[in-house]
């Protein structure tokens, strides 16, 4: 009797693991999509730590003088401006391009138009509506080195 217990036991393990997940590939959560809103809009650029074996090295604000933040602005359909002051006038410099999140490794990707090697990557550390922590994976096609981690910290500009 117990070795037909144990047998229909291990037949309903079986059963159960062969089901078929027939959801929709990709998110069916629909947590792509709420990231990918929250995203969209102006991010200034308020500050940016940089580590070393774990250690603090650097904590830089990212305010240029008496100019407005520089900041990138997320567009509908993956298009983006990253937009700079010149620090001598404060006149705008606009880098066009594209963006994309991908949800499984939480990665956002910036591409510039303007520069061939102009790709950036950063892990999304948090997000709110309000604030955005990133952490830079690799900067203009280069990655970061191995022993050094660069965050990004943001914040959404109120419209």
């Amino acid at each position: 009797m117990k070795k037909l217990v144990a047998l229909f036991a291990l037949l309903s393990l079986t059963l159960v693991s062969c089901i078929v997940d027939d959801r929709p590939a990709g998110d069916p959560s629909g947590s792509q999509d709420k990231t990918e809103k929250l995203l969209l809009g102006k991010w200034n650029m308020v500050k940016r730590e940089n580590y070393k074996n774990g250690t603090l090295t650097m904590i830089s604000n990212l305010k240029p003088f008496s100019c407005d933040y520089h900041y990138y602005d997320l567009k509908t359909e993956g298009i983006k401006d990253d937009v700079y002051h010149d620090l001598q006038n404060c006149s705008l410099i606009i880098y066009s391009g594209t963006w994309s999140y991908n949800p499984i490794n939480k990665q956002i990707t910036l591409y510039d138009n303007n520069n061939e090697d102009g790709t950036t990557i950063a892990e999304v550390q948090s997000l709110t509506e309000a604030n955005l922590k990133l952490k830079i994976i690799s900067y203009l096609g280069k990655p970061t080195q191995s022993e050094t981690e660069v965050y990004l910290y943001l914040e959404k500009q109120i419209q």
